[in-house]
């Protein structure tokens, strides 16, 4: 007997969700065919596409067009992250490749922290409090 196990999108992909390869394993193991999609890591892989990004940013730029921050610091960090839609669409490619094992060599530029490479506030704050 074949069996196609589809391990369905939005499933948080920084969370363990191995049971559609343990389920895979086991039917091989009594000798049945599988095939096995992941929908979840394909999205995730399509959403970080540069022009997905862009896209992404876009479409939340114009959601929030015309209306009022919560509050001043959240006004210029929503601010911040879309200046910087550009260098986010750069890395997020180049990020998912290096965390899938493409390009370990990424890991020196990472650690050299590139000033082209897009920092969030805490991440900022975190280097700052370490001259760095």
């Amino acid at each position: 007997m074949r069996f196609l196990l589809i391990q369905p999108p939005f499933v948080q992909l920084n969370a363990p969700y191995p049971a559609v390869h343990y389920l895979d394993r086991f039917l091989r193991s009594r000798g049945h065919g599988t095939t096995v999609r992941d929908d979840s890591a394909g999205l995730f892989r399509r959403m970080m596409e540069p022009e997905s990004v862009r896209r992404i940013l876009n479409d939340a730029e114009a959601s929030l067009a015309g209306r009022p921050a919560p509050d001043p610091r959240s006004a210029l960090q929503t601010a911040r992250y879309l200046s910087y839609r550009d260098r986010w669409a750069d890395w997020a490619g180049l990020l998912v490749r290096f965390l899938s094992g493409g390009d370990p060599a990424l890991a020196f530029r990472l650690s050299r922290v590139p000033d082209d490479l897009p920092l969030g506030s805490r991440a900022e704050s975190f280097l700052e409090e370490r001259d760095g």
